[in-house]
């Protein structure tokens, strides 16, 4: 399906944005290992487009779903793929033939994959997730049999203990006690492994947050999401240290009517705004079946020829609402032509062919307006937004 509710992706500021990134581990590790994280649908930019995009920059990409390996694999790409989550029983088989590498933290399931290796006659790779103080997967650090868990695992005769990863919980935040304290743990953890004679040969703990914070959390792979897509994981981290990226979203729609209306009339479900005075009201074609947060309601603005319009009334499944009348009157007044049905109107981001009057509307104003995260914003635009690539 094709529609004009679109979801513009600049495939030039994303590899930008890799460079720059790239370049912050430089010092730190030349040789570290980059893995493109393209999980949800690569933030929901394009899974199978942003990896080939970038496929000959990266080392290998990060994915959370056996699914979501395998629309890589069947699109050709040829770089490794590491499932960062719950590898289930019936896809070892998959994983083990096509070289995907699993994550894995438990004895038995690794047992189980072993077999499934062994049946091919291959030699299959892993990673092994320490649970840090994430809570969510992986071995417990301070487990007192994670050394023989994890010699069981490391021994199977036919895996390849890869890598070993931890997550951060709290990288984004400004205070860095807690990512340190995570830091010490998974190094603790590695240098345990090393003098049980363990090889890693690619420890990585490092997100953008860490990385954009302190190349120092490299060591010898980081996995880069949110940054390459042109959001900075948070405003502590923006403001810590506000490398050069580049805007990659832009998400544009369609005016699909106007009119007029007099003071007191309301707009939209449960009359959540009123006309203060005499208003101009443009109807968009999009809403929270789009992936348009409902909770945006009468909080957010729209681009429409480079000037903020506010939204107002509840928004809809299917369509929005929004005030225009200051921006007719800054056309009327610049003697330029008024609005039409069918002109377009941005979400987020700007119109690439000009900067705007007003400051573009990123994913994390709109995440900050709503008290949620820029990587929610994105990944919930649907998949009836069409995507648009751009070289």
């Amino acid at each position: 399906m094709t529609t004009r509710n679109r979801l513009v992706v600049n495939l030039k500021a994303l590899k930008n944005n890799l460079m720059v990134l790239n370049s912050r581990k430089e010092d730190e590790n030349p040789e570290a290992k980059v893995f493109g994280v393209v999980k949800a649908n690569a933030y929901g930019l394009g899974a199978v487009r942003v990896a080939r995009e970038i496929e000959e920059e990266v080392d290998g990409f990060c994915v959370a779903l056996p699914e979501e390996a395998k629309e890589l694999v069947e699109a050709g790409i040829q770089k490794p793929i590491l499932s960062l989550g719950y590898l289930p029983q019936e896809w070892m088989a998959y994983f083990a033939e096509k070289g995907i590498r699993p994550t894995l933290y438990d004895p038995d399931s690794a047992i189980a994959f072993n077999r499934e290796a062994k049946k091919l006659g291959v030699c299959a790779p892993f990673h092994l997730a320490i649970d840090t103080g994430h809570s969510r997967i992986g071995i417990l650090w301070d487990d007192e049999d994670r050394m023989e868990k994890i010699r069981a695992m490391a021994e199977l005769d036919h895996l390849f203990l890869e890598g070993a990863f931890s997550h951060f919980a709290s990288a984004d935040e400004e205070d860095p006690a807690f990512t340190d304290r995570q830091f010490d743990r998974f190094l603790t953890v590695m240098e345990e492994m090393k003098e049980e004679g363990i090889a890693v040969p690619i420890r990585h703990i490092a997100n953008d947050a860490a990385l954009i914070r302190d190349p120092k959390y490299v060591l010898d792979g980081v996995r880069l999401g949110i940054s390459l897509y042109g959001e900075f994981p948070s405003r502590a981290i923006r403001d810590l240290n506000p490398i050069d990226l580049e805007e990659v979203v832009a998400w544009k729609t369609v005016i699909t009517n106007i009119k007029t209306i007099v003071p007191g009339t309301p707009v939209s479900y449960n009359h959540k705004w009123r006309a203060p005075v005499s208003s101009r009201i443009a109807t968009l074609q999009v809403g929270y079946a789009d992936g348009y947060a409902r909770s945006l309601t009468n909080r957010a603005d729209v681009l429409i020829r480079g000037y903020r319009c506010p939204q107002v009334g509840a928004v809809c499944m299917d369509q929005m609402m929004v005030d225009v009348s200051r921006l007719e009157d800054e056309l009327r007044a610049k003697k330029q032509p008024p609005l039409s049905v069918g002109e377009e109107a941005y979400l987020m981001g700007h119109d690439p062919a000009e900067w705007p009057t007003d400051s573009p509307i990123t994913p994390l104003e709109l995440a900050d307006t709503i008290y949620t995260i820029s990587y929610e914003i994105l990944t919930s635009v649907s998949g009836r937004v069409t995507r648009e690539y751009l070289n």
